[in-house]
């Protein structure tokens, strides 16, 4: 969290030095914003991968005091095979072929990993799952593009605002990934059981704030000075409001998913939705069934959400991940004794 902190308050900086038209010493405008941006992403992937050498994850191929120190001490298994360039020499070049082999060592051993583990069935609906997420809200904006250059400019700044808010929900979708696996992994059924309930109330207050915000964001005009824009936005305080609040206890309980191994269903879940709101949407369409124009849009998209929220919490109380298999076991034959008591 320090690292994303860090990074994310330079490349803010870089931005408002770059791109601003009175903050900054520059104003480059546009191209300066995606110079900014591109150079964020940059110094992030720079400080992370020096994070990951510094705690031991990756190996660096260019060793360095305490990696010669500790060489005796690593044993084969730690190694990566065909990284051992040490008789290369200390000049720059050898320093850059060094780099090339060990990162080529790297990419074989983590195919071997993924091979070994079965984790590409899992990678490819993450991806699958990505993807389909990608493509709702396109549909969704595809859809709000054909009501015209005005409904399409108000879904824009709508759109912005969903995505810069949605953004805060982050810390309880990480807290998710990263407090759950660690009970489970435990055994710890019923401490998991707590944190994930905790940190799913977190994600529905934080929804509750997040939704009155946007209310109060597309009630002015803040995103857009035209006024015909500022008219058809207001339109869209209660779905966008409700969208959003629901999105965030979404991204709490998806989080608790993932914490639990179950990424293979969402993957699935997402790429199912994703024809799902394509059938909604053409409902819409033709029988105009959420309302009239942009608004029924932006029903379908809570909609959406809402179904999310329905599907995840089926799936959890039908597979129990956060159960031991010995209470999934005395919860069904407590179920059977009852059925057996009622008939």
């Amino acid at each position: 969290m320090r690292a994303w902190t860090s990074t994310g308050l330079a490349t803010l900086a870089m931005l408002l030095a770059a791109a601003h038209p009175e903050w900054g010493p520059l104003g480059w405008g546009l191209v300066g914003a995606a110079g900014a941006i591109a150079a964020g992403q940059v110094f992030t992937f720079a400080v992370f991968l020096r994070g990951l050498v510094r705690d031991g994850l990756l190996i660096s191929p260019f060793g360095g005091a305490d990696a010669d120190a500790d060489a005796d001490a690593d044993s084969a298994a730690t190694r990566i095979p065909g990284a051992d360039v040490a008789g290369l020499g200390g000049g720059a070049g050898e320093k850059v072929v060094a780099a090339c082999l060990a990162s080529v060592a790297a990419c074989r051993q983590a195919a071997d990993v993924i091979n070994r583990s079965k984790m590409l069935s899992e990678i490819g609906w993450l991806f699958v799952g990505a993807f389909s997420r990608m493509g709702t809200y396109a549909a969704i904006t595809a859809s709000a593009s054909s009501l015209g250059v005005v409904p399409g400019a108000a879904h824009k700044v709508a759109l912005e605002v969903f995505w810069l808010l949605s953004f805060l929900t982050e810390p309880v979708f990480t807290a998710c990934n990263a407090l759950l696996p660690r009970e489970l992994g435990a055994g710890r059924y019923q401490s998991a059981r707590k944190f994930r309930g905790a940190l799913v109330a977190v994600a529905a207050a934080l929804g509750a704030v997040l939704a009155s915000v946007a209310a109060a964001v597309t009630t002015t005009g803040a995103f857009s000075d035209d006024p015909l824009v500022t008219t058809a936005l207001r339109t869209l305080t209660i779905p966008v409001a409700a969208s959003l609040g629901l999105s965030a206890t979404v991204y709490g309980i998806e989080g608790s998913i993932i914490g639990a191994g179950e990424v293979g269903y969402l993957g699935r879940t997402h790429l199912r939705d994703f024809f799902v709101v394509l059938a909604l949407l053409k409902t819409h369409e033709t029988f105009a069934c959420f309302g009239g124009g942009l608004e029924g849009v932006w029903w379908v998209c809570a909609t959406f959400q809402g179904l999310r929220i329905a599907q995840h919490w089926l799936h959890l109380e039908a597979k129990k991940p956060f159960w031991s298999p010995a209470e999934r076991r005395d919860g069904k034959a407590r179920k059977t004794i009852g059925l057996k008591t009622a008939a």
